[in-house]
């Protein structure tokens, strides 16, 4: 469609050039002294579409007309993206305050970041609603200072449990650790030595219900195109996979269909007197439950960078 929408357009200059031959008007239309594509584009706004940037992309499929655009001109056309404090084109620098070239200040709640090595194993990190999140499930067998979190390879030792502990989606199994992450029992998520790593906390159950209100179950959950890949659009890049979880029995269920998230939240009942640890459920179609379960429970850990 392009080529016979510009073959028609090279037809229809050509005869205004040679009607215009004989007349005092100049086929230059943008006086430039160069009869070329840009006097086309400027003649085709006649017939209905502009190009106001000069790029030789129709404004009405064009994603960026901002001649201040570091990428106005690209063909394909982008969206537009402005140069950074080190003149990178679609960079993340805010500022190089002592001019070495080296950025000071990043833009983003990442702060220009876009992984994190913690405990042998490496995270993406995604920002999202200016918050910054782990992208992938924790896997770490150790508390930020160091400790090692116990790993329970038992279901019944895992019942009889009352501290922290760990197990994998599948019990010692640690092929699944890297794609699934592990799973870690209430005692775990509220031991103040910390799961996440300094400067990061597991969320409160009113961040991870902001985060789906605003972008949707769909929005959070794997795609088909990611590895491991489940049935959401990830349009987030949170990538929420289905680990599943692990009962109060130390029965698992839910792998591959299920992912529970724990928060950092506490509920508390009067009558029986009960404790449990906040977390939210979701699983393959756009069902969300935000629930609370005992510490005896296992399930998976986000991280969420603190806010100053």
């Amino acid at each position: 469609m392009k080529k016979v929408i510009l073959t028609m357009a090279v037809v229809v200059f050509s005869t205004s050039c040679i009607a215009q031959s004989s007349s005092a008007t100049s086929p230059d239309l943008n006086q430039d002294g160069v009869v070329g594509m840009n006097d086309l584009l400027i003649l085709l706004t006649a017939f209905g579409d502009f190009d106001v940037d000069f790029d030789g992309v129709w404004d009405s499929v064009d994603l960026c007309v901002d001649t201040l655009a570091c990428n106005y001109d690209n063909n394909p056309t982008s969206a537009c993206e402005y140069l950074d404090a080190l003149a990178v084109c679609g960079g993340n620098c805010a500022s190089d305050i002592n001019g070495d070239g080296e950025c000071d200040e990043f833009y983003g709640s990442c702060e220009g970041e876009v992984s994190l090595f913690y405990n042998g194993y490496n995270y993406n990190l995604v920002s999202i609603d200016n918050r910054c999140w782990l992208a992938q499930n924790l896997r770490s067998s150790t508390f930020s200072n160091g400790d090692s979190i116990p790993f329970i390879s038992e279901s019944e030792d895992w019942v009889s449990l009352d501290s922290a502990g760990y197990t994998l989606p599948i019990l010692n199994n640690s092929e699944w650790i890297e794609s699934y992450g592990s799973l870690y029992n209430g005692f775990a998520v509220i031991d103040n030595r910390g799961l996440c790593p300094a400067g990061w906390s597991i969320p409160s159950i009113n961040e991870l219900s902001s985060l789906i209100a605003l972008e949707g179950a769909a929005a959070i959950r794997a795609s088909e195109f990611d590895s491991p890949a489940w049935n959401g659009t990830n349009s987030t890049g949170f990538s929420a996979v289905p680990a599943g979880w692990i009962d109060n029995s130390g029965v698992q269920y839910g792998l591959l269909g299920w992912s529970i998230i724990w928060a950092s939240d506490v509920t508390e009942y009067d009558w029986p007197p009960t404790i449990l640890l906040d977390n939210v459920w979701l699983d393959s179609s756009n069902y969300i439950s935000y629930d609370a379960q005992s510490f005896s429970y296992g399930m998976s850990v986000r991280c969420i960078k603190d806010t100053e």
